[in-house]
């Protein structure tokens, strides 16, 4: 690694849209390494060994290939070592100080703790980020800026794919909790889930199955099976009642269903049902 180097930016004051300010690279124990505030944004990426990131909530560690981006006007400080987490060495990192709207946008879009955020393995930006503070003096400002926004277009793909899968887990559980409140609904199917929930059949299908690795027919099904044997267990015998309760609008096509599933024909497990309480 190279020595400390501080660039400081050609001077453009556009802070309504996006202004990088200065690139620094630290090899050594920081200067201040009590709690102090900075006026700028700022995204650092550990370039080398590892170190704490203390705050006013207490401290998490820095490894090399992390991404840290910090809000101005908070008091946190980068250490080498010290705290309560052990096993913590010499600390190498990269920054870039900015501002500008687009800085504050970008802090929401990308979810960003008003104490700071830590991502994880990004050792892939650091050639990126050497290259940055190498940069001559009259493009830096755009390699920079574009630099940052591609860093955070890498972190941002990470969180929103995270959003989907929430997302979808979302849907899953209220297309599941939608089957389990209708069930006794003979017109119950994919087609109509869909329709009252407003989502697309397919996005349905596919949801569904993802989180809880049966289709939605599948389920349908097995639950109405299994609602059929509860309500013969306790005591329901008229074939035509359990199909009608259980979703099923054709005693005979339930029947077969409850055959196939169960191995046995409704009268047969109603008469072993009644078998077993007699005994």
């Amino acid at each position: 690694m190279f020595k400390d180097i501080c660039n400081f930016l050609p001077k453009i004051n556009n802070y309504n849209f996006f202004n990088v300010i200065n690139t620094v690279c630290e090899t050594g124990q920081p200067e201040s390494p009590e709690l102090a505030v900075s006026a700028t944004y700022k995204m650092y990426i550990i370039t080398e060994g590892n170190g704490l990131f203390c705050n006013e909530k207490g401290e998490a560690l820095l490894e090399k290939g992390d991404i840290l981006v910090m809000p101005p006007s908070v008091k946190y400080a980068i250490k080498n070592t010290g705290g309560t987490i052990e096993n913590t060495g010499a600390i190498t990192f990269i920054y870039a100080s900015y501002l500008g709207t687009r800085a504050t946008i970008l802090m929401e879009t990308y979810e960003i703790d008003r104490c700071g955020s830590i991502f994880k393995n990004y050792s892939h930006l650091i050639p990126l980020w050497i290259s940055m503070v190498k940069k001559n003096f009259e493009n830096a400002s755009i390699a920079c800026e574009g630099v940052i926004l591609y860093t955070f277009s890498e972190i941002g793909s990470e969180i929103f794919s995270k959003n989907k899968d929430k997302s979808l887990d979302n849907a899953a559980h209220r297309i599941k909790s939608y089957i389990d409140k209708n069930l006794s609904d003979t017109a119950l199917n994919l087609e109509k889930i869909a329709f009252e929930l407003n989502y697309h059949p397919k996005y349905v299908s596919y949801t569904f199955r993802k989180e809880f690795k049966i289709n939605v027919n599948n389920y349908i099904r097995t639950l109405r099976i299994q609602n059929a044997c509860t309500l013969m267990e306790q005591g329901i015998t008229q074939i035509k009642n359990v199909a009608n309760l259980s979703g099923f609008q054709d005693p005979l096509y339930f029947s077969t269903v409850f055959k196939r599933k169960m191995g046995l024909s409704p009268k047969d497990y109603i008469r072993l049902e009644i078998n077993k309480n007699n005994n």
